[in-house]
């Protein structure tokens, strides 16, 4: 499995960073090794994220405003 946060375009170029204010979407089934959830944060730092024991991904609430 591969997992980017920037798609490539048709000329292998990286396309445009996305809104650091989307919400990060995952399948209900989704697993990851703790290698691919470190991937995943360093994508997505401003993102409070666990991993659970079973390799699901657990998005947190923010704190504070």
């Amino acid at each position: 499995m591969t997992i980017s946060s920037r798609p490539a375009t048709p000329s292998g170029e990286a396309a445009a960073p996305f809104d650091a204010l989307a919400p990060l979407r995952f399948p209900a089934d989704l697993r990851l090794t703790p290698e691919q959830f470190a991937l995943v944060c360093a994508e997505n730092r401003e993102a409070v994220l666990e991993l659970a024991a079973d390799g699901r991904l657990i998005a947190m609430t923010p704190t504070g405003s």
